[in-house]
């Protein structure tokens, strides 16, 4: 077996923080993208777009997994989340 060659405490400290950064921005930038995904849906569902093609949750998961950056790593909106979300809130504060 090969032994690595054991950290300094700044490199390890350094790496630590970098993981950090990079989970919190991930993080934050999901919680925008989701933000955004479900007020969209919540205005197309109640306003003149009901019931439209290319209106729905589908539609605007696609738009904003492309338009928003995110890492083929990292986890994107699907239309079951939103959806789920959506109908929790309905049935905790019906309208």
């Amino acid at each position: 077996m090969n032994k690595h060659k054991k950290q300094k405490s700044i490199e390890a400290n350094h790496d630590n923080f970098l993981m950090w950064a990079i989970k919190k921005f991930v993080s934050k930038n999901y919680k925008v993208a989701f933000k955004i995904a479900t007020t969209e849906l919540h205005q197309n569902q109640n306003g003149p777009n009901s019931g439209k093609k290319r209106y729905g949750a589908l539609a605007i998961c696609k738009q904003l997994n492309k338009t928003l950056p995110h890492h083929p790593s990292n986890k994107q909106l699907t239309t079951k989340t939103i959806n789920l979300l959506l109908t929790m809130d309905w049935l905790a504060f019906p309208h």
